[in-house]
């Protein structure tokens, strides 16, 4: 009675594998926004998810492959951030034409634009997508999301400025370490949505 006893504590302190892969996945990601892509290693990761150096190595064989489940998780975020987007537009589709799409574009990019954690996982895609593929494909999937997002609401070309627009304001918000105003943004997307008989 006593060992079962014992041998049924002892399973219940087992860690879930699913579980502690998934804390290493976390860890590298938070450690890719601090130190970037190149400055991932086993031991570093494996510090910051309390775990041993072979529980990282138990779990990917490879550091790239560490990297490439850290650039996912990381992308995973930005898709939440255009399911947002994507919600917050259909809900005021109904609303009064062009007032209502910029108030609510503008409310949107400006949450994205000021919270520094997406922000981070944004550029760090971008920096990392300039030696892998893998990150590229990524990188390219938030921008065409974006793009696709705004699509049905502006028209292809106006939702191609909309996407260029706030990747370079993203940039901004990093280098600079705060987002553009609500009124400068407002003024911007204005000005890109704006229809006129030159546009299509």
């Amino acid at each position: 009675m006593f060992v079962n006893e014992i041998l049924a504590q002892s399973r219940g302190r087992r860690r879930d594998p699913d579980l502690r892969r998934q804390q290493i996945i976390e860890a590298a990601a938070e450690l890719m926004l601090e130190v970037g892509v190149g400055g991932l290693t086993h031991r570093l990761i494996a510090d910051r998810a309390g775990v041993s150096v072979g529980s990282t190595t138990g779990h990917f064989s490879t550091l790239d492959d560490l990297r490439r489940a850290a650039i996912t998780r990381i992308s995973d975020d930005l898709d939440e951030v255009l399911a947002d987007i994507e919600a917050a537009l259909v809900s005021a589709e109904g609303g009064e034409a062009d007032r209502d799409l910029t108030a609510t574009l503008v409310d949107g990019l400006y949450t994205y634009l000021s919270d520094a954690r997406v922000l981070r996982c944004d550029v760090s895609l971008a920096t990392a997508a300039l030696t892998d593929a893998d990150a590229r494909a990524l990188a390219l999937r938030w921008f065409d999301g974006l793009v696709a997002v705004l699509t049905p609401h502006l028209g292809g070309v106006r939702a191609t400025a909309v996407a260029t627009f706030i990747d370079g304001a993203a940039w901004h918000s990093v280098l600079e370490g705060r987002s553009l105003t609500r009124s400068s943004l407002s003024e911007t997307l204005r000005t890109l949505i704006s229809k006129d008989e030159h546009q299509p």
